[in-house]
């Protein structure tokens, strides 16, 4: 089913349960304020908000959103996917409580009815089943087709935020050698796409190039589908995640070289900007990949409050990539990480990290580098 005709189907649900204007038209203000405490991304609507202000915070409740349902009590917050829901043993346990799953609980308004809340997520839930759920493992989809999936079939590439990306790569925005790709000229790009060839359907999100009479024909391309390197007039050296994940880059004798491949070479000042976007690039894919990553929500800036740091920090600093309840935040050093818990700019309870060396993520208390901080705040 196309997303306009679910959008329009689980929109007709809802508004046969909830007409009122406080729940399915939400003022400017409240929007933001709901999408800003439920984590929910910028680019998806809104289709009924129960928010629960018993305790006198307006923090907590249930928002149908049109690609998920979020649930809110106190400080935990769950994201149920439509895969999710169609697994979830939805059930109204008293006049004012919802049972989503197991011990997953949301508390309603009286006036809402949580019996009417509960019979409103169960129709969705129906719906969902019959336009998302797959068939299982060994089941058949079709009398010729049978369903069957092997470790060899999964590909890391799909798990690679590519608004993540962007922001990796839009770190190096005011150094030389270097340029992103929204900034760009048409006819640049035009020679770029021809040289490396990139399709036009594909965001190109940053450039690393020797000189300003070779951008667009040598150099390092990061795009939607991963990285580009061109050294010389033959065909660049294309890479997918996967492979940028896989390969060692290192820098050395004017040159960067993946074992006996030189991908790049010239002026260290050029070669050095390679080097430090390839690498966080690989530090994000690993941090990805490792043991318990947090991540639950696509990236969005507007949730991004750390950013420019009036604090100094090097290059020997670790870089860290930060968590905050379920939602990522841009890779900070050591220092700027002290600095946002300090300053309150993150919820440190909240807070998941990871940094090479790290066997998989820790909530940020329990990693010997900020232990004595947090410990402070307890």
């Amino acid at each position: 089913m196309e997303q306009a005709q679910w959008v329009d189907e689980l929109t007709s649900i809802c508004s046969k349960y909830f007409q009122e204007a406080d729940k399915m038209r939400l003022s400017e203000n409240n929007k933001l304020q709901t999408m800003r405490i439920f984590r929910i991304p910028a680019h998806e609507k809104i289709l009924v908000a129960l928010i629960n202000s018993s305790f006198g915070s307006g923090k907590d409740g249930l928002v149908v959103t049109c690609s998920a349902v979020y649930r809110k009590k106190w400080w935990s917050l769950t994201r149920f996917s439509w895969d999710k829901l169609i697994s979830s043993d939805i059930a109204a346990i008293d006049a004012n409580t919802v049972r989503l799953k197991d011990n997953i609980m949301v508390k309603i308004k009286r006036k809402d009815s949580a019996h009417l809340v509960a019979e409103m997520l169960r129709e969705i839930q129906e719906a969902a089943g019959r336009h998302f759920q797959k068939p299982q493992y060994g089941q058949k989809e079709s009398a010729d087709t049978l369903i069957a999936m092997s470790l060899e079939d999964i590909d890391y590439d799909h798990k690679v935020d590519s608004f993540y990306m962007r922001d990796i790569c839009f770190r190096y925005y005011w150094y030389p050698h270097y340029w992103t790709g929204v900034d760009v000229p048409d006819k640049k790009m035009q020679l770029l796409c021809n040289h490396f060839e990139i399709e036009k359907k594909e965001w190109v999100y940053g450039i690393v190039y020797p000189s300003k009479s070779a951008l667009g024909k040598y150099g390092m391309v990061v795009h939607s589908q991963g990285v580009k390197w061109r050294n010389s007039d033959n065909a660049p050296v294309c890479w997918s995640w996967s492979e940028v994940l896989l390969n060692k880059v290192e820098k050395q004798g004017g040159a960067i070289r993946a074992g006996n491949v030189r991908l790049l070479e010239g002026a260290d000042s050029y070669l050095a900007k390679a080097w430090q976007l390839v690498n966080n690039i690989q530090l994000y894919l690993e941090g990805i990949l490792a043991d318990g990553c947090p991540i639950r929500y696509d990236y969005d800036t507007a949730y991004s409050k750390v950013r420019a740091m009036p604090i100094p920090s090097s290059e020997e600093e670790a870089l860290w990539l930060p968590v905050e309840n379920g939602m990522p935040l841009p890779m900070l050093r050591t220092n700027e990480l002290k600095w946002a818990i300090e300053t309150g700019q993150v919820d440190w309870q909240q807070l998941s990290v990871w940094t090479r060396g790290m066997p998989g993520w820790l909530m940020v208390e329990r990693v010997e580098q900020f232990k004595e901080m947090v410990g402070d705040k307890v």
